[in-house]
């Protein structure tokens, strides 16, 4: 008996699709208890949070931090369904090299849309990584060590302000989270499309 793999009906799309962005949310989750937790605990040992959006006069607000770990999942887990769900467009060349697609600026997706999803998954991935960075940074100073992001954002916002200096520094990391762990997302976009044919 000959037989062939049937493609996937809408349905079962559907369904690997919420799987995908089910998984990608018990990442995001993880990180954000790291980073949470981490955070009380440098904290209680004695440092001070240097992301100025969670903080009024220099005092911690959990309740904000929360509130934007909610509202930065939601964010996080679009740009990653988006990445899925586009996974067919995105040019083979950048699948290939997805470091080298990062070349060109756009603030349109869908101009770009031969490369968006990629970077799309790029950044939810990245997200993922910078708070396990951050739990990271707070470990330091539990243990009584220097960290290495809160000291950059300190020294950068004693130049400037603490906003310019958080933004900065954050920012930059993030983004080239996203350029290093592109082949990942590049892998993620693979799967994608393995899973729709």
């Amino acid at each position: 008996m000959f037989l062939a793999k049937v493609p996937p009906t809408g349905s079962a799309r559907r369904t690997r699709l919420c799987f995908a962005i089910m998984t990608y949310l018990v990442a995001y989750f993880a990180a954000s208890v790291a980073d949470l937790v981490t955070t009380k605990m440098a904290i209680q040992a004695g440092g001070k949070e240097a992301n100025v959006y969670v903080t009024d006069a220099g005092s911690y607000l959990a309740a904000r931090a929360l509130l934007l770990t909610g509202v930065g999942g939601v964010a996080m887990a679009a740009l990653f369904a988006f990445g899925h769900f586009y996974a067919d467009r995105v040019a083979p060349i950048f699948l290939e090299h997805p470091i080298t697609s990062f070349g060109r600026f756009y603030l349109n997706p869908w101009s770009r849309i031969e490369r968006s999803p990629l970077h799309a998954a790029s950044y939810a991935i990245a997200f993922v990584a910078l708070r396990f960075l951050a739990a990271g940074n707070n470990i330091c100073i539990v243990v009584g060590l220097k960290p290495p992001i809160g000291t950059a954002v300190r020294a950068i916002g004693y130049a400037t302000t603490q906003a310019t200096g958080f933004v900065l520094v954050v920012g930059t990391l993030y983004l080239l989270l996203a350029v290093v762990l592109s082949p990942l997302a590049a892998n993620v976009i693979r799967r994608s499309l393995r899973m729709k044919y």
